[in-house]
């Protein structure tokens, strides 16, 4: 399943079945592009392959509202290149909202001043990169379970300042082991 939009944003929301948005079977890949510069993906509802790949590429943002899973060994990417400067920067992972592979691999990109906000990956190997922050975006909720991680925070931080630690200017619970 390949859907590219040359102008303006793309957004899922359920189907018929209100369980998923977009659902390819075996090893089907779905693909999910925004080429002009203001395109977001807006993802409100489930998007699920059997054991293919799942991409998501925005000129823009990505806001992430449901899940994306693959049951096989499929990889899921992300790539936000935030194109214009506006009340979103980045991949924002919202309530409620999940990346799950059963032993595939997670890769997510926010570029040019980009943020990504975090609320629950379980994959295989997670890589990270934010041209900004990698921030919590679910409160006291474990953010990643995987069996390698990589996370690069290249302007920005790694998780907030957690005042509950004692220790307001550092965070002692952004990597748990």
């Amino acid at each position: 399943i390949k859907l590219q939009s040359l102008s303006g944003d793309i957004i899922i929301q359920a189907g018929a079945d209100a369980a998923f948005g977009i659902q390819a079977q075996g090893t089907g890949d779905v693909l999910l592009q925004t080429r002009a510069a203001d395109g977001d993906l807006v993802i409100q509802a489930a998007l699920q392959s059997g054991a293919g790949h799942l991409s998501l590429l925005a000129s823009d943002d990505i806001q992430l509202a449901s899940t994306l899973k693959t049951s096989g060994a499929g990889s899921v990417y992300l790539l936000a290149a935030n194109a214009t400067h506006d009340a979103s920067h980045g991949i924002e992972m919202t309530a409620g909202a999940g990346i799950q592979t059963s032993a595939g691999n997670v890769r997510m990109a926010a570029l040019n001043q980009g943020d990504i906000r975090l609320t629950r990956i379980d994959a295989g190997n997670v890589s990270l990169l934010a041209e900004r922050s990698i921030l919590d975006a679910n409160a006291a909720e474990l953010n990643i379970v995987a069996s390698q991680l990589r996370m690069e925070a290249n302007t920005g931080t790694i998780g907030q300042a957690d005042p509950m630690n004692g220790a307001p200017d550092q965070n002692l619970k952004a990597i748990e082991t």
